[in-house]
């Protein structure tokens, strides 16, 4: 959840927690990133903090295996019966290689509710500018896609759902002039405009 939809969030939690009390649940993103504790107290079982991909997974196996071992768990709180809030080790793991992660799932949009696609072609921001949350997820670190897979995924959207408008969703896309610049000729040749 972002700041903004927070309040939604507690909301569905709340719902989820009156229909099923076991089920456990686990919020993550910029505002459960930078406020674990005031998120775990509306409905939350367990925060995922920072980037989430390695951390969720990790999480949902012990989950699974009804056995939470904090000593191999990294980028997750939550609290115990006590209700102390328990911090695994450290919250920055290896940060995830954009390239390696599978394609979004797309198909799983109703494309004839919508006129627009959206892509993320990168990730965080090398600046530390005081208004903006970003940095306490990317800790200024900045990676980007290939040229090539950024390209596979416009295909998709624009050839395979056929969607007229597409959204790019960077925080910072243009600190690599080169980069860009190859990826505007690469977008042009493939005739994505």
């Amino acid at each position: 959840c972002m700041t903004s939809n927070i309040a939604r969030g507690y909301r569905i939690a709340k719902v989820i927690r009156s229909i099923d009390p076991e089920t456990k649940i686990v919020f993550g993103g910029i505002h459960a990133t930078t406020l674990p504790e005031e998120v775990l107290d509306h409905e939350c079982d367990y925060v995922v903090v920072g980037e989430g991909e390695y951390a969720f997974k990790d999480l949902v196996r012990q989950i699974k295996r009804e056995k939470i071992e904090p000593q191999n768990l990294r980028g997750v709180a939550y609290r115990e019966a006590s209700g102390k809030t328990i911090y695994t080790s450290s919250p920055w793991r290896d940060w995830v290689d954009i390239n390696e992660l599978p394609m979004f799932p797309y198909d799983m949009l109703d494309v004839t509710k919508y006129d627009f696609g959206f892509i993320l072609t990168s990730r965080g921001c090398p600046f530390d500018c005081i208004y903006c949350s970003q940095r306490a997820i990317s800790k200024r670190v900045f990676r980007y896609m290939k040229t090539e897979k950024v390209i596979e995924e416009l295909d998709y959207l624009v050839n395979g759902l056929k969607i007229p408008n597409i959204t790019f969703f960077d925080d910072y896309f243009t600190p690599n002039r080169k980069r860009v610049l190859e990826l505007c000729e690469a977008m042009r040749e493939k005739g994505f405009h």
